[in-house]
């Protein structure tokens, strides 16, 4: 969990569900999705219009979202 930040790009990852809720925030918009771990560090968004999509914790300190490694800032 904690908030990861790259440019202008901002996730919130919290505990929530089966798994983790993420909440995307770019410029004036923002969306949030539940995901469900696949891997001890991965996971799968459920639903919506990202489902499928993957993202990882694959160093301390860092999550990948879209292929990007973002750091966390909180």
């Amino acid at each position: 969990c904690g908030v990861y930040a790259n440019g202008d790009e901002r996730s919130t990852v919290s505990v929530g569900g089966d798994g983790l809720v993420v909440r995307f925030v770019a410029g004036d918009e923002s969306d949030e999705v539940s995901a469900r771990p696949i891997g001890p560090k991965t996971f799968e968004i459920v639903g919506g219009t990202y489902a499928r999509d993957r993202f990882d914790f694959p160093l301390p300190g860092f999550a990948r979202f879209g292929g990007t490694l973002t750091p966390r800032s909180v």
